[in-house]
This record gives C-alpha cells, sequence and structure tokens, in this order.
C-alpha cells in the first residue's frame, strides 16, 4: 500500500479554489439546454408529411405519408406526447412519450449538444447518444427542426431526422427522417 502525500503551497491552494468556484459554475452555464416553451409551436397544429427511412435490407430509401399530432401533458409541462398517424398503413400508428429533462440538458433521454435559431426564425435542437442500430453499437443524434412562424404566413414546418454513426465508419447517414408542415393560405 502506498501512502501518496499531496501538499498544496498556498499559491496552488489559491489557484485550486478559484477553479472549483468559480470556473465550475461557468461550465454548467455553459451547457446547452432546452424548455418547454421550444417545442410550444407545435402543439394545436395538424401536422402532415411524410417519413422517408432507410429500409435494413436493401440500403435503399422508402417514403410514407404520415401525420403527426403533438401535445403537451396536461399534469407535467415536461411531458410531450408525439402521435404518429401514417394513413395508409394505419397499423403502424404509434404514440411516443417525450420528455425533456428537469435541467433541460437533455431530450428524450438524449444530451442536447446544440440549439440555435436558423434564419426564417426556426429553432434547430439536435441531440445525440450512444445506442444500437441494427444490431450494432452507433451514435445516434436526433434533430429537431421547428419553425415558429404562423401558418398564415408560410405554413410552418417540423422535422424530425435520426442520423447514425456506427463506431467503424466516419460518417453519420441518414436513418429516417420526419418532414411536417403545416398547410398554409396558398394550400386553401
Amino acid at each position: 500500500m502506498e501512502l501518496v502525500i499531496v501538499v498544496f503551497n498556498y499559491h496552488s491552494m489559491k489557484s485550486f479554489f478559484f477553479i472549483v468556484f468559480f470556473l465550475s459554475p461557468l461550465l454548467s452555464y455553459c451547457q446547452v439546454t432546452i424548455s418547454p416553451n421550444d417545442l410550444k409551436p407545435l402543439l394545436n397544429a395538424a401536422w402532415k408529411g411524410q417519413l422517408m427511412y432507410t429500409d435494413y435490407t436493401t440500403g435503399e430509401e422508402t417514403f410514407i405519408d404520415a401525420a403527426i399530432n403533438v401535445t403537451q401533458s396536461t399534469t407535467d409541462s415536461l411531458t410531450w406526447y408525439f402521435d404518429y398517424q401514417y394513413p395508409k398503413e394505419p397499423n403502424a400508428n404509434s404514440q411516443s412519450v417525450i420528455k425533456i429533462s428537469p435541467n433541460g440538458q437533455e431530450l428524450n433521454g438524449e444530451k442536447v449538444i446544440s440549439k440555435e435559431t436558423l434564419n426564417n426564425k426556426t429553432l434547430q435542437i439536435v441531440t445525440e447518444t450512444q445506442g444500437e442500430d441494427n444490431d450494432r453499437n452507433a451514435i445516434i443524434r436526433h434533430t429537431y427542426t421547428i419553425s415558429n412562424l404562423s401558418k398564415i404566413e408560410f405554413g410552418g414546418i417540423f422535422y424530425i431526422k435520426k442520423e447514425v454513426l456506427h463506431y467503424v465508419e466516419k460518417d453519420f447517414f441518414v436513418r429516417n427522417e420526419y418532414k411536417f408542415t403545416i398547410p398554409g393560405l396558398w394550400d386553401y
């Protein structure tokens, strides 16, 4: 058994306390966070569009009609329900429960790695997590693109893109992508 003795002189102790008490809060402050307000534009909208997915066996892109209804829990503002409908394949309809972590640093259990406002008042949130895809270890990235535009102006958009990076590969590829819009004035 070894005994390690650490000796702090006045200057090293001063540096240590500076780091602990002043820089540590800054590091947590720099974390990307989201809030329920970021998802509010999704409510009360008739989102319609399509799902594109990359077939596991052929590698081909497949497109199917899709719609989504987004609601917020009445008892927990951090919980959201995504009801997916597939008009031509109603047996595939499903619901996902999406949760924002209490500190806002995770969406659906995935770390929020970026949040930025793009042109046209569009918010883009990107999350990443480690998981499996096609029975292989992978990094999974979701990109949520949400317009803040009213349906009267331009119709609004809501995209959910899932990208995958298998550990033996160099680049992410798109596994699936939902592209939803709200019909604008020109559609009536």
